[in-house]
């Protein structure tokens, strides 16, 4: 049996914890394969009744802070040894700590990332934490990934590398019996119902959210039943839930958990919550008019993503304000209810869990990528091919930046940066119109091409992909080769482009068929472009780290 570990973390609310375990689920009963939640949890009551071992850490509390992590460190690591893991699956951004496990070293690591915002990405990617996993699996689409801000290196690296995937939000889909249930039990008439959650009711700044949050709504309910409203409310406040305690009334009901929660939430009128990812996500599934109060969210960029949301899909933003909460939920109250939700991600848990299976199941010996040559012949029409291991000359979607007209801009994955851009143009067009990789002749970047890219950055970062230009003469073999090793000395991948313009069309034949024989015998392989711009992708991912 191989043990799928589940790290999961901890102090940032239970979204991740309610992801390990739908993903745990999924898993449970696939042949060969035992999922395993290692946590660090407050409480267990997201654990009971799932049906997964649960390993839960103390939080070692009365012990000074270095201790307490050194301690935690040691146990883990010794655990993990002993659990033998096949593969391991961290939630939402890298934890370091699991990194400088010697249990987990030469073990493949899945990392799920919930949606972050733009700068936190970047500082991840700057930092080279990303490259110590096999795969990042992104719970959004590509649609959602865009709207985040992120940089054009990241995006750039997003798109270019072959470690990240977009398999859409992981979240809890209820049916529409257990909505129904949910209702009848907290609302079993016809009068609207109020859910109020915060997800795990944390205050990550100290700042008495919580309170002001869930106090503000005891109270205008207290109003509401003065005034013989028929609406109830479920405050559901969360196991990290710190404020002053909040009495059951006649039209209210205090919960610190509930394991029906995205249920709840799906059959209510109004939900007032703190838009953390996952609580949101299981909202929108309902068609509750939204009432959203954003507070600090390590790394995820609430209050735009809120903002984000109640344009999509109506609703209001406001501050945690006592009067600004009453007036917002009034006014929920008597708005028709919303109609409007996001598709449901039916393919999204099976997207993972497949990724999961292929790396516990998966019996291949590591494959060492061999040094790879791209070999771009350009014709005297001014036209460009790549060499092939048969001989053969492919299209090559490419044009130099000289012969860009001043009208228009061709759709063409890459550019031969051999002049500045027309003044009329700037890097976002090439972008626009397709381009993902600038061809840089001598490995020097032209200054106003580096001016653009730095002043105006484009949304996806064309990689700089040096080139060395070679025009050679008759039988000058020898000179090639050298050029060719010297580039491969220092990179695993090396771009050449053969400047045949001029030069008859035997010896135009005859140079490429030259260069593949020599590389067939040397540990070289012919590649198209896009193994280039993935090693420039990946070197974006993995410079920091290795610095």
């Amino acid at each position: 049996m191989k043990n799928v570990i589940f790290l999961v973390k901890n102090g940032i609310g239970y979204g991740h914890i309610r992801r390990a375990i739908l993903l745990a689920q999924a898993l449970r009963g696939r042949p060969g394969l035992r999922p395993i939640i290692i946590s660090q949890a407050h409480t267990l009551h997201l654990f009971a009744g799932a049906g997964i071992p649960v390993v839960n850490f103390p939080l070692l509390q009365r012990l000074p802070t270095d201790v307490s992590e050194d301690c935690y460190t040691d146990i883990l690591d010794a655990l993990l040894a002993k659990l033998d893991p096949a593969v391991i699956v961290e939630d939402t951004y890298p934890d370091q700590r699991y990194a400088r496990l010697e249990s987990v070293r030469g073990v493949p690591r899945i990392l799920l990332m919930r949606r972050l915002d733009g700068l936190s990405l970047d500082q991840l990617r700057t930092r080279g934490t990303l490259a110590q996993y096999d795969e990042i699996l992104i719970a959004q689409t590509p649609d959602e990934f865009a709207l985040e801000g992120h940089s054009g290196q990241t995006r750039a690296m997003v798109e270019s590398t072959n470690r990240f995937c977009f398999v859409g939000t992981i979240h809890h889909t209820p049916s529409t019996d257990d909505i129904r249930r949910a209702r009848e039990i907290f609302a079993p008439g016809p009068e609207p119902l109020v859910v109020v959650s915060a997800g795990a009711g944390g205050d990550q700044l100290s700042d008495g959210f919580g309170d002001r949050l869930f106090g503000s709504c005891a109270d205008l309910a207290a109003r509401l039943l003065d005034e013989h409203h028929p609406a109830r409310f479920v405050l559901v406040t969360g196991p990290y839930y710190a404020g002053r305690p909040l009495a059951a009334t006649a039209n209210t009901t205090v919960l610190q958990f509930e394991p029906t929660l995205p249920a709840l939430l799906a059959s209510a009128d109004v939900a007032v919550v703190k838009p953390g990812h996952n609580v949101l996500c299981e909202t929108l599934t309902g068609s509750a008019n939204l009432v959203l109060v954003p507070d600090a969210s390590f790394m995820e960029g609430v209050e735009e993503h809120a903002a984000r949301t109640v344009a999509t899909y109506g609703g209001r933003v406001i501050a945690p304000d006592h009067d600004e909460i009453a007036r917002a939920v009034r006014a929920a109250l008597t708005d028709e209810r919303r109609t409007r939700r996001p598709r449901a991600n039916h393919d999204g848990i099976a997207a993972v869990t497949a990724v999961i299976e292929h790396y516990a199941h998966s019996t291949s010996l590591t494959h060492i990528e061999a040094r790879t040559l791209t070999v771009i012949v350009e014709t005297d029409g001014g036209e460009f091919r790549l060499l092939g291991p048969d001989d053969t000359l492919h299209p090559a979607s490419l044009i130099r930046m000289s012969a860009i007209q001043l009208d228009t801009i061709p759709s063409t994955s890459g550019v031969v940066a051999d002049a500045d851009l027309p003044h009329h143009l700037d890097v976002q067009d090439l972008v626009d119109h397709g381009v993902r990789m600038l061809l840089t002749p001598g490995n020097n970047p032209r200054p106003a091409v580096v001016r653009s890219l730095t002043t105006t950055p484009p949304s996806v970062l064309p990689l700089p992909i040096p080139v060395d230009v070679l025009r050679p003469r008759r039988g000058d073999l020898r000179n090639t080769t050298r050029r060719i090793r010297a580039a491969l000395e220092e990179n695993l991948s090396a771009v050449i482009l053969l400047d045949l313009r001029g030069v008859s069309e035997t010896e135009s034949q005859a140079h490429p068929r030259d260069i593949r024989a020599w590389v067939a015998t040397q540990p070289i392989r012919l590649t198209g472009l896009d193994t280039p711009r993935k090693h420039a992708a990946d070197h974006l991912m993995r410079s920091a780290a290795s610095a």
